[in-house]
């Protein structure tokens, strides 16, 4: 339940505002943004570390802190 907490959802109305390659780079990034994730979760770096990377993938850090709050307040795990 933890790890789906922090999981990241690519809205449709910006898949579908996307060409093929601007798809492509969408997807890439949440890919790397699962990644990310993973290293945070398994302790490899800071919480901080992964908001940069995060963010150098252009997630929005603040809606996505947002829906990590909310994910665990309705998992009961806060």
């Amino acid at each position: 339940m933890f790890e789906q907490a922090f999981s990241l959802v690519i809205p449709s109305s910006l898949a579908r505002e996307c060409n093929d390659k601007d798809l492509d780079t969408l997807l890439e990034s949440y890919r790397l943004a699962g990644v990310a994730k993973d290293s945070f979760l398994d302790g490899e770096v800071t919480l901080d570390e992964y908001m940069q990377l995060l963010e150098c993938h252009e997630i929005n850090i603040d809606g996505y802190l947002e829906t990590v709050e909310h994910n665990l307040e309705a998992f009961n795990l806060i």
